[in-house]
């Protein structure tokens, strides 16, 4: 299992207790070790993320990139 933290800058309250999270904020070079480019491969676009009975987040809706 990877974790993944996410900076408070790139999430924002969503409806009903869930997180909106900006993408475009996240730097993944601790999770892509000695690669010089913190951003691998195509941006993800915005996730939101759902509270599980205190064990970290879920996944529940994304929106991708816009085309371009």
């Amino acid at each position: 299992m990877n974790n993944l933290s996410v900076p408070g800058a790139a999430t924002t309250p969503g409806p009903n207790g869930t997180l909106v999270v900006d993408a475009y904020q996240l730097d993944f070079s601790s999770v892509v070790g000695t690669n010089p480019n913190p951003y691998p491969g195509p941006q993800i676009g915005v996730l939101i993320l759902t509270q599980q009975r205190g064990a970290g987040h879920l996944i529940t809706g994304y929106q991708p990139c816009p085309a371009g």
